[in-house]
Parts: structure tokens; C-alpha cells; sequence
């Protein structure tokens, strides 16, 4: 039985989002300095590792960021890996430009995010795998519907994801999606057949965060204390000399899955999620579940303020054009990391997410400039939907007229002030303000719980499963659209740029919750009263595919260093030593 052993290691630079400057005295843990640690402590000495076993070739994914930052400051660990990558040791793993939430923004970001990554890989001569994973093992079924598109054909579902919407146990190691990809099990191995009929064994050596690999599981948190321990890695590396001598072939992804050829098992459902999902709440822990900074987390805000960059960048481009506005694409790519609103980010992930998504709308207002100049105008008004543009336009009044409530909303903590209009003649519109105090606060529509019925993150289709057949009928699901079916005729769309926030499929209700609320937040819906198709026209023209307003300014200056207040509860970024100790005790362990 042929005997093949996966190794998967998955680097961020963004590991810690903004640095640790503040943290720690003393130079070297500000963001760029921490980022070249991650590539001298962690990075290079893997591929060291490589050089000496020319028989191993092993994975390592990255964001296509980090590509750039080899290029402009460790140009030979860039070679070094482009000379490993060409003679097949490495197969570079990279879907995303920034290490992003993705599931929580629209395909049009993801998009932007894909195409840069196949432009600077190319401009970098590096060859891209066509393995998928990406970070917080974020994975579903809109991202392998896109695949193929972008010359990916391998999928990596870790199996703590299969195993929570499969409802138990995964039964084989690999799967075939309907559109042909092949959907490998991450971290959990299995034997299984070969197209050709020969029985295989595959396992794991290491599926988790490359950056602990060779540094004895130190990670960049702990500063001073992320360095290459070469003891450490000595044991991987006998670990894997072992294997190798009783038999077992070192291959990497792409290797494998050529090898055993097309697998004759069709994927189960499954819905948009990470890696460790029962730890987490699958998305919730980004999307309003809190972590260790309990004072200055404030997820709600980074994903809002991100979507609404989104849509002014868009924006932006339709006068401009993608090239001008890549430098603003860039930003809100940053911004859109997930480090900014889990696991536990500090004061400074925070502002890292809220000041990228600030300077990207400043970096679109900057593209349109000259424009702006030779319309003579004081602002624009951009149409998503068809690509138009109105000189000097406003934006409609949005109806103001109350109606009774359809429903009762069922809410927990501090009361809200509830307000329901009339958006249309078949959509209501529902307000819910949050006033005093800072606690935990929730919002629940009446769900049939016959279906979950949304658009899944990276597609444009809704996707309708039985709920039973999703995580035992409760998801936690991060709608990336703002979108899900309530009962027949009856849907649910969040106002994406003022509560984005998961959604938890509840007994009879879906539930939207946020760990710790600010005064003065309010969250709107639209509660649509109509089929599929209406409801997909509404959260598009809501979410998607809005009218935008631009203003023109006469200049957009370089404000030079960000002075963007990141709205955060505590007036310092020092976090105490004690407590970044205790992140190890809660670091992400994936297996």
C-alpha cells in the first residue's frame, strides 16, 4: 500500500496585525520588524530544512503580501524559495492577497484579492500551487465553486470544519466536489482507493501555523521569544526522516492528489466557516464573540467600516479604474484581516483593521481627483449596479413612514429602541438602537428551521440546504451578502455596512449576537416579503452593488503617519507582559 505523508504549514505575516510596538520596549517588534522575524525565525530555516532532503516536498501557504515583502526586503529567502518552488520541493499555497476574512465581504474583494496574488506571483517568476487553504482554514462551497476559474483544482476542508457540518465523524480522507475539484480532508488522514483501483494510506506530519514549526511552537506574540530553535526542529526533521525510511513517500498536495487521481466520493454539504469550529463558534469569534481584550475588541465596527470601504473603492474604480485604485485595493485588503477582529486582537489589531479601511477610502478619493477636476464637480454619485456615474448627485431619501411590526423581535441585554418603516412596498425596514452600557446584545428574527437558505461567501447564487443536513440544523454561518431566508416569502437582509455580525441558526430563530455592544450602535434590516429573486435584487442593491456617494475634494493630502483614532475603550495600546504570556495558553492550536 503506497504511504503518503502531507506537510502543511501556513504562514501570516499578519500574525500579529500592526506589530507589537507598544508592547514590548526596545526596536524590532514594530509591524515591519516583526514581519522579517516571521521570515528569518520561521520561514527561512524550513526551506534550509528542504535543501538537505532534496526527496521532500511539502506546502507552504502564504498571503501574496508576503511575496511583496520578500521581494522589497529579503530578496534571497525570495530566491531561495523560487529555486525550491522550481524543482518541485515547494508547492506555494496562496488564494488570498491579505490574510482576510473573506467570508465576511463580497466576491468582488476576493476577486481583487485573486488577481493581484497571480500578478505578483508572476512578476516574481514564482510558480502558484493549485492547492487551497487559506488562514483560519476559512473554507466553502463559493470558494470551490471559484476555483477552476483561477487554475485551482485541490481544496484543503480541515476536519475539525468537515466534522462539524457533516455532523460527526468524516468518512473518507478525500472527496470530489460536484464542479470537480478535489476536496482533501486537512489534518486528518484515512486510506482510500486510487482512480486506477490501489489502496493508499495518507497521514499528516503538520497541518497549523508555519510560524511555530521551527521555533519550538514559539509564536510571534511572545516577541523576544519567537526565534528559531534549532532543537526543536531537529525532532520534525527525524520525524519525517522516520517516516521516510519505513516507507512513506514526503509529497506535497498537489503530488498527492495527482497520484490517486479522481476521488469517487461526492462531498457532503457544507457551509462558509474555520477550522476549529466548536472552539470558536465557527465564525462567531470574528463576528461579534469576544476574546481575551474584553475592553477593546470591536468586530462589529472593523467589518462594517471594511464592507463600507469596499464600496467606496469600488466606486472609485468605476471613474477611475482598477489600476489607480490598486493602491487603495491594497489597504482595504489589509484592513479586511482577520487578526483585526479574532481571536483575541489586541488595541493595535484593532486600529490596524479600522485605520487601513479609513486609508483606503482616503486612497480612492485620492484616485479620483483629476476627474473630480475636469467635471468640475463637488462630488459623484456612483451606481454599482450598471457602472454609471452622476456628477454632483445625491443619494434618495430612504422612506421614513412607520409601519406596524410584521413580527416580534426577540432581543437580549440592555432594551434597544426597535423602529419599523416602510423601505418598499415589499420590504420593511427594522432599526435597533443600542443606547447606554457595554455588554452583550442580541437580535432574533423567526426562523422556520426547515432550511438555511443564503448566499454563500464568493458566489452570487443562493444556496438552499436542509437544515438538518448543516451542522445539525445550527449553524453559525457569517452571510457575506447579508442575506438568508426567514420562512417561504419571507427573508432577512442585514444592513452589511451597519451590523455585520453572524448569524446562529437558532430552535425557531436566527440570531444575531455581539459580545459587547457600544452606546450608539444601531443595526438595520430589510424584511423582504417575496421570492428568491426579489430578495437577491434587494441585498445586491444594499450590500453589493449600492449607489455610492464620492465627494470631490480639491485635494486629498498624505495625512503622512495614521492619526485615525480607532474608536477603541481604553486610552493605551501597552498590553500588560503578564497577559501576552497568557496567549499562549489560548494560541490557536489546529489539529
Amino acid at each position: 500500500m503506497n504511504h503518503f505523508v502531507l506537510t502543511l504549514l501556513h504562514f501570516n505575516l499578519q500574525y500579529v496585525a500592526g506589530g507589537l510596538e507598544g508592547v514590548f520596549p526596545g526596536a524590532g517588534f514594530d509591524e515591519a520588524g516583526l514581519e522579517d522575524a516571521i521570515i528569518d525565525e520561521s520561514f527561512e530555516p524550513v526551506l534550509d530544512m528542504l535543501d538537505a532532503h532534496p526527496t521532500w516536498s511539502v506546502d507552504l501557504e502564504l498571503q501574496s503580501y508576503m511575496v511583496e515583502v520578500m521581494a522589497a526586503r529579503r530578496p534571497q529567502v525570495l530566491a531561495h524559495l523560487k529555486a525550491l518552488a522550481d524543482a518541485g520541493q515547494v508547492e506555494i499555497v496562496s488564494f488570498t492577497y491579505s490574510d482576510q476574512l473573506w467570508v465576511a465581504y463580497p466576491w468582488r474583494d476576493q476577486q481583487a484579492s485573486l488577481e493581484l496574488t497571480r500578478r505578483i506571483f508572476e512578476a516574481n517568476g514564482l510558480p502558484l500551487g493549485t492547492a487551497v487553504f487559506t488562514q483560519e482554514g476559512q473554507f466553502g462551497p463559493g470558494m470551490v465553486e471559484r476555483m477552476p476559474d483561477f487554475g485551482y483544482g485541490v481544496a484543503v476542508l480541515p476536519h475539525n470544519l468537515a466534522e462539524y457540518f457533516f455532523g460527526g465523524p468524516y468518512a473518507h480522507p478525500v472527496y470530489r466536489a460536484s464542479n470537480g475539484v478535489t476536496v482533501l480532508i486537512g489534518g486528518g488522514g484515512g486510506q482510500g482507493v486510487t482512480e486506477g483501483g490501489d489502496a493508499y494510506q495518507v497521514d499528516w506530519h503538520f497541518m497549523d501555523d508555519g510560524e511555530l514549526y521551527a521555533t519550538g511552537d514559539a509564536d510571534p506574540y511572545l516577541g523576544p521569544v519567537f526565534k528559531y530553535n534549532a532543537e526543536s526542529m531537529q525532532k520534525r526533521i527525524d520525524d519525517l526522516i522516520a517516516l521516510e525510511d519505513s516507507g512513506a513517500q514526503i509529497v506535497s498536495i498537489g503530488a498527492f492528489s495527482a497520484a490517486i487521481g479522481t476521488p469517487p466520493d461526492a462531498l457532503p454539504p457544507v457551509g462558509d466557516g474555520t477550522w476549529q469550529p466548536d472552539d470558536t463558534g465557527n465564525v462567531h469569534r470574528w463576528m461579534g464573540g469576544l476574546g481575551l481584550w474584553s475592553t477593546t475588541e470591536q468586530d462589529n465596527h472593523v467589518i462594517t467600516a471594511n464592507t463600507h470601504a469596499g464600496q467606496v473603492v469600488a466606486a472609485a474604480g468605476v471613474i477611475a479604474g482598477a489600476e489607480a485604485v490598486e493602491p487603495a485595493t491594497k489597504a482595504l485588503l489589509l484592513g479586511e484581516v482577520s487578526d483585526s477582529s479574532g481571536w483575541n486582537p489586541m488595541v493595535t489589531e484593532v486600529a490596524y483593521g479600522l485605520d487601513h479601511a479609513a486609508e483606503a477610502e482616503r486612497l480612492a478619493l485620492q484616485a479620483i481627483e483629476g476627474a473630480c477636476a475636469e467635471q468640475g464637480a463637488t462630488g459623484a454619485v456612483v451606481h454599482l449596479s450598471d457602472g454609471t456615474v452622476t456628477w454632483d448627485g445625491a443619494l434618495a431619501d430612504e422612506p421614513t413612514d412607520p409601519i406596524d411590526a410584521p413580527f416580534a423581535l426577540a432581543t437580549t441585554g440592555r432594551p434597544p429602541g426597535v423602529t419599523w418603516t416602510a423601505w418598499a412596498d415589499d420590504v420593511d425596514a427594522v432599526e435597533v438602537a443600542w443606547t447606554v452600557g457595554y455588554e452583550a446584545t442580541s437580535v432574533a428574527f423567526p426562523w422556520d428551521g426547515l432550511t438555511v437558505a443564503t448566499v454563500p461567501a464568493l458566489s452570487e447564487a443562493v444556496q438552499t440546504t436542509n437544515a438538518a443536513d448543516l451542522a445539525g440544523g445550527h449553524p453559525v454561518l457569517p452571510l457575506a451578502t447579508g442575506l438568508v431566508r426567514l420562512s417561504d416569502g419571507l427573508w432577512l437582509v442585514e444592513r452589511t455596512t451597519t451590523v455585520h455580525l453572524a448569524a446562529h441558526f437558532e430552535d425557531g430563530v436566527i440570531r444575531f449576537l455581539d459580545e459587547l455592544t457600544p452606546p450608539g450602535d444601531t443595526w438595520r434590516f430589510l424584511v423582504v416579503h417575496g421570492d428568491e429573486a426579489r430578495a437577491l435584487a434587494v441585498a445586491d442593491a444594499v450590500n453589493v452593488n449600492p449607489d455610492v456617494a464620492l465627494a470631490c475634494p480639491a485635494v486629498v493630502a498624505d495625512p503622512g503617519e495614521p492619526d485615525v483614532d480607532c474608536g477603541c475603550r481604553t486610552g493605551s495600546g501597552a498590553v500588560p507582559w503578564a497577559a501576552v504570556l497568557g496567549l499562549l495558553a489560548v494560541r490557536r492550536r489546529r489539529r
